[in-house]
């Protein structure tokens, strides 16, 4: 040891410095590259990952009901044998890198690998427990690690990340194409994947619940880094399955009752592993999934925080900083007693608490942006399972729609086919930078239902798919306009700047849009059947008209887009006033309903066209 009482593991001889420093020069440049390319790739699905998805679809379309959650579980998570030997092999890797610079040490895989619910793109997590004074410096830790890794030449991508919460070291296991984290400082999520993994052995229900809604996540880029993590995701399913009219999991406290406190940095992470309770919840997972997709998508993030140790919801102003707790979070209360400036924090926009360390919010890395996502996507989900219901469709078809069909906000492609081309739009005198812009695709059975409109109206191609691709966007671009013009109350008038097209069948259309009436943000939403909803939203409005709501004024330009395929309708706003805020508000109200109104529209105007006869398209 030196005088300052570190392990001399640290000090490393001049040459050895060099080596490494010439080392880090070859590698560093084009691995950093590479994780850069790799982050590039895990937002944009690749060839491969598209080509698994379809081995999906082909395998629930073929399923029947129960059959396709088992048919789903083989797909999406490797089996029990591959994740014992990846874990082994990897750790055994670990284990040489370590014992090169580490006198003593224990690795310990948790999270996903542990607990079960490991899916073939998820990551491995390791805690390693090091001697106590490595940690006083744990930066010369991290960079320490950092060299031997890149030596082994066993990893690459070597990423540190001293300055997180819980500070880490990231890398790749190449020849397993594996992900690994790992910290020496925050041993809890050993704890809390022993105890996850408990409560999917409590009822055989939990299991396929939590991997359904961890792969739907997966699949709409809903978690990761910056969004919900999968652990705060796992812990609002058994938050969920607490708080059910008859609960199907008990609340952590009372797996804590009747076991001796188990102090780790102060919190108890102990559980009673023989507890057994006699469920009298009988729903079926279909149902479950329903009823966890309503929960979320209707939850007050604004005011509530879940609590899975007590299963109830408190409210946040409990637990700010100078506010007593409730009195059963003795635990809590003591922790700050001692530490008062660690108390939960980062309230919004979505708060879970930890039911062991229960300073942590674990929805935390969650932004606002990302919450209105979540919670958009959430309802369409929902939806999913209701409309599934009533059609009388099986679990397996309710998952493909799940997974598969996407209603919201969808990115445009570039180039969705070779030779197709986006339309340009310039509208001289404004910056077309500022564009608000939501991309809408058809769905499947939209366009199965227009097939039927297409026939009527005696629409024949040698390009069929062209021809209904066309029927489609004139008809949701005809809905678009009618959602400003009849719900929002704002007129709409073709924009005479020069070079704009006039023609009613070209596009871009841009039509000039105003009002000074706000009738979104005090909006309540309707709850109505597809039937009668858009009447039940032009009500609304009316009511909201003659309140008298106070003058905003909102000036854009609204833009209507296609390519030369029509595959898709890209709806833009362009502000006139630089007021973004108040287009802001406007436009994100209207992307998180436009599917549900345009399908209003769509059911009227399918109900008017059985009867009548058509002989003209929709536009």
């Amino acid at each position: 040891m030196n005088q300052d009482g570190r392990f001399s593991v640290f000090q490393k001889p001049r040459f050895e410095q060099k080596r490494w420093a010439t080392e880090k020069r070859k590698f560093s440049s084009q691995q950093h590259k590479d994780f850069k390319g790799y982050k590039k790739s895990k937002c944009q699905p690749s060839e491969k990952l598209d080509k698994l998805h379809g081995e999906l679809k082909e395998i629930l379309g073929k399923a029947q009901d129960e059959n396709g959650i088992i048919s789903l579980m083989k797909y999406i998570q490797p089996s029990q044998q591959e994740t014992h030997d990846i874990l082994v092999k990897v750790t055994e890797d670990l284990r040489m890198v370590l014992s090169r610079c580490i006198p003593y040490f224990d690795i310990h895989p948790f999270g996903s690998a542990i607990t079960g619910l490991l899916l073939r793109e998820s990551d491995l997590d390791f805690f390693v427990r090091v001697p106590d004074n490595m940690l006083q410096n744990i930066e010369l830790l991290l960079k320490m690690v950092e060299k031997n890794l890149w030596r082994s030449q066993a990893f690459t991508k070597i990423i540190k990340i001293p300055r997180a919460r819980v500070p880490l070291i990231k890398f790749l296991h190449p020849n397993l194409n594996v992900w690994c984290d790992v910290n020496f400082t925050n041993p809890m999520g050993i704890y809390s994947s022993g105890f996850i993994q408990h409560l999917i052995q409590f009822d055989y229900r939990i299991y396929p619940l939590m991997m359904v809604i961890k792969f739907w996540a997966t699949t709409h880029e809903l978690s990761g880094t910056g969004k919900i993590t999968n652990y705060c995701l796992v812990m609002m399913v058994i938050f969920f399955l607490q708080t059910l009219r008859v609960p199907l999991l008990p609340p952590v406290d009372v797996f804590q009752r009747h076991v001796p406190f188990v102090d780790v940095n102060g919190w108890n992470v102990a559980f009673d592993r023989n507890l057994r309770q006699q469920c009298q919840n009988m729903t079926c997972l279909q149902k479950l999934l329903r009823d966890f997709f309503d929960f979320i998508s209707t939850y007050d993030y604004e005011n509530m925080m879940m609590c899975p140790l007590f299963g109830k919801s408190y409210r946040k102003v409990e637990f700010a900083s100078a506010v007593e707790p409730p009195a059963e979070f003795q635990v809590y209360r003591n922790y700050i007693r001692h530490h008062p400036e660690d108390t939960i924090h980062n309230l919004k926009p979505i708060c879970v608490m930890d039911p062991f360390e229960l300073r942590i919010n674990i929805g935390g890395s969650c932004g606002e942006k990302h919450r209105r996502k979540f919670v958009t996507y959430a309802t369409f989900a929902a939806k999913i399972f209701h409309e599934g219901e009533l059609n009388g469709d099986n679990l397996s078809k309710i998952l493909m729609r799940l997974f598969f069909e996407n209603f919201l906000n969808v990115p445009m492609k570039k180039n969705p086919q070779k030779g197709v081309q986006n339309v340009p739009c310039t509208i001289p005198g404004i910056d077309n930078k500022n564009h608000l812009t939501v991309t809408l695709m058809p769905s499947k059975a939209e366009l199965k239902q227009l097939r039927d409109l297409v026939q009527r109206n005696k629409i024949q191609s040698k390009e069929t798919i062209k021809e209904i691709n066309k029927y489609w966007v004139d008809m949701m671009g005809k809905f678009v306009g009618s959602i400003f013009r009849e719900i929002y109350l704002i007129p709409l008038e073709a924009d005479t700047l020069p070079g704009n097209s006039h023609n009613t069948t070209d596009y871009p259309k841009v039509f000039l849009a105003s009002t000074e009436v706000n009738l979104w943000s005090c909006r309540k939403p309707t709850e109505a059947d597809t039937a009668n909803l858009i009447e039940q939203e032009i009500a609304e409005s009316q009511r909201l008209h003659d309140a008298l709501q106070p003058p905003e004024p909102l000036k854009f330009s609204l833009v209507l887009n296609t390519n030369n395929t029509y595959e898709y309708l890209q709806v833009s706003c362009i502000d006139r006033l630089m007021v973004r805020n108040n287009l802001k508000e406007f436009h994100q109200h209207f992307v998180n309903n436009v599917r549900t109104w345009l399908n209003g529209y769509l059911h009227s105007y399918r109900n008017q066209s059985k009867d009548a006869p058509s002989n003209s398209s929709a536009t």
